[in-house]
């Protein structure tokens, strides 16, 4: 049994978020309002409240800008036979050069998005 200090290590894998996030890397697409802009890349966590996105067009975006998403998540994680489309709207809430991504939190919970099937020749597929 713990006493009333942690130990390091422990204190290490504890995480003090809202919600759990998913360290899994699943493509996206952003539509940027303000600039009328598509960008791709890669979540590197994702929660219901946010995620944090991989993106080599990263310096089209400014913290701020309101964004609406499309997550690209495979059979093997949802258990259907295709990969489905997950719609929503979030806010881009940091950029991080050193990390080369974008953190947003989105506007309502991830499980509250939009669901879409994909044509076959849409599906993106990492």
């Amino acid at each position: 049994m713990l006493s009333g200090k942690n130990p390091p290590s422990l204190m290490k894998t504890l995480e003090y978020r809202k919600n759990v996030r998913v360290k899994r890397n699943f493509p996206v697409r952003l539509f940027i309002e303000d600039s009328n802009l598509f960008i791709e890349g890669i979540t590197t966590n994702l929660s219901q409240g946010g995620a944090f996105i991989k993106s080599k067009n990263r310096h089209s975006c400014q913290a701020g800008a309101h964004v609406f998403l499309t997550f690209f998540l495979p059979p093997d994680f949802t258990g259907q036979n295709k990969t489905i489309g997950l719609q929503g709207d979030a806010v881009i809430t940091r950029i991080e050069q050193e990390n080369k991504g974008i953190a947003v939190e989105f506007g309502k919970a991830l499980r509250e998005f939009e669901r879409i099937d994909l044509p076959d020749s849409q599906e993106k597929t990492e």
